[in-house]
């Protein structure tokens, strides 16, 4: 055996309406394969990332999945691990194994010579983690029929393992219970012999009793750690079991009448960073254009301008006049600390409880102005809504990223050397 893939099912009680709990899992996991199965006895609730097969003009396109690690803290982060998993070797060697089987698979329906592989190892990026991807695609005879094709390909081989059918054997000797829909293909049929389907991993079932399970698997090859792997299930179950508020992106901007927005390239910036690591869609020239067309309507000498940007990429723009600052402000420190491995700490969205709570309750038991964080190790990072600054002669000192904060655009501008 090259490799087995082993599963076992999260079960949790459940009440409400499968459909919203759907919708509400597509805003947060966007996936192109995803679908529901509603009968009387249960709902299939299916986020899968992963195409099980295509089938167009003749030409099937498989495109497996294997290989996964979790989204980066930061932005850099984020993509080292990237590219990471796109030159890992175990990844890689996982991944061509069940390419390898794919192409065997696929070869026993297509002319000669009319199997290929489109691309190999390219990252695919979610809301939770990176996972590793590959196509191949076949040109089928025109005879194939479709039991032809299910009875060649079913079951995906990244979910079994290889060889396929041995793997298969001892699935059913290890595993303590069937998977059910949990691994199997959520598709549709349309006329003139066109399919798609995807592999129901991601997957949920919700019974009419209350009842549901999630199903989670990896790879076991010989060099596999179990702890690691068991890990790298709980990370794929993660699309579930932490909620999610409604998150929008937010940059607040200084307007004057004489010289227009403050920084206004490094706030566009910032903004595209955290689109990019939200994939939330962001049109640079729709903001430069409302932000331009909005601020000639703008009264008074200076404005505050907040602009959003919601996960389905609608910008929305309010303006009020500057508060002027009191010339002496008083800060209280919060006994909460705020995680530097939280991921929000380095993004300016509208997920912002701990500081609002803070800063709502420090005010009311203290009178201060503003509440400064400090993080698990007890380092000072930032204010609810200022960045930190100490003057230490001809120079600045400020907490660096690492320590879990925003750069504010003041101190994005300024050479940095951290220490």
């Amino acid at each position: 055996m090259y490799q087995i893939n082993l599963s076992f099912k999260q079960r949790f009680a459940y009440s409400g309406d499968p459909l919203a709990l759907y919708l509400e899992l597509r805003r947060r996991q966007r996936v192109r394969f995803g679908g529901v199965i509603a009968t009387p006895e249960r709902h299939v609730l299916s986020l899968s990332p992963e195409l099980f097969v295509r089938v167009a003009d003749g030409r099937a396109t498989v495109r497996p999945m294997k290989g996964t690690v979790r989204r980066g803290v930061t932005p850099e982060e984020d993509d080292y691990l990237a590219s990471w998993l796109s030159a890992d070797e175990k990844s890689r060697a996982e991944n061509l194994m069940i390419v390898d089987l794919m192409r065997n698979d696929l070869g026993r329906l297509a002319a000669p010579g009319e199997v290929r592989v489109t691309d190999l190892y390219t990252v695919e990026t979610y809301r939770t983690l990176h996972q590793l991807t590959s196509g191949v695609e076949a040109h089928l005879r025109p005879e194939t029929s479709l039991p032809a094709l299910v009875r060649a390909i079913f079951p995906c081989g990244s979910v079994t393992g290889a060889p396929k059918i041995r793997a298969m054997q001892i699935i059913r000797q290890l595993e303590a219970e069937p998977r059910g829909v949990y691994t199997g293909a959520i598709g549709l049929i349309q006329p003139g012999g066109r399919m798609l389907f995807n592999v129901a991993i991601r997957t949920v079932t919700l019974n009419a009793n209350g009842e549901g399970e999630l199903g989670v698997g990896s790879g076991i090859v010989f060099d596999s750690d179990g702890r690691s792997e068991y890990e790298e299930c709980l990370l794929k179950s993660r699309f579930l079991s932490e909620a999610s508020a409604t998150l929008s992106l937010l940059e607040t901007f200084r307007w004057d009448r004489r010289c227009g927005y403050a920084l206004l390239e490094r706030h566009l910036a910032r903004l595209a960073a955290s689109a990019a690591y939200f994939s939330i869609a962001y049109d640079a020239s729709e903001v430069r254009r409302l932000l331009l067309e909005s601020s000639a309507g703008f009264t008074g000498e200076t404005c505050r301008v907040r602009l959003l940007i919601d996960e389905d990429g609608t910008i929305s723009l309010t303006a009020a006049p500057l508060s002027v600052l009191p010339p002496v402000l008083r800060f209280a420190l919060s006994p909460r600390p705020a995680s530097s491995r939280d991921p929000m700490r380095y993004h300016k969205t509208t997920q912002r409880t701990l500081y609002e709570a803070e800063l709502a309750r420090q005010t009311a038991e203290t009178g201060c102005h503003e509440v400064l964080f400090v993080n698990e190790h007890g380092e000072l990072t930032e204010g609810a809504w200022t960045n930190l600054f100490l003057r230490r002669g001809d120079r600045l000192l400020t907490p660096p990223a690492r320590c879990g904060l925003l750069i504010g655009t003041f101190a994005s501008g300024i050479d940095r050397h951290p220490t």
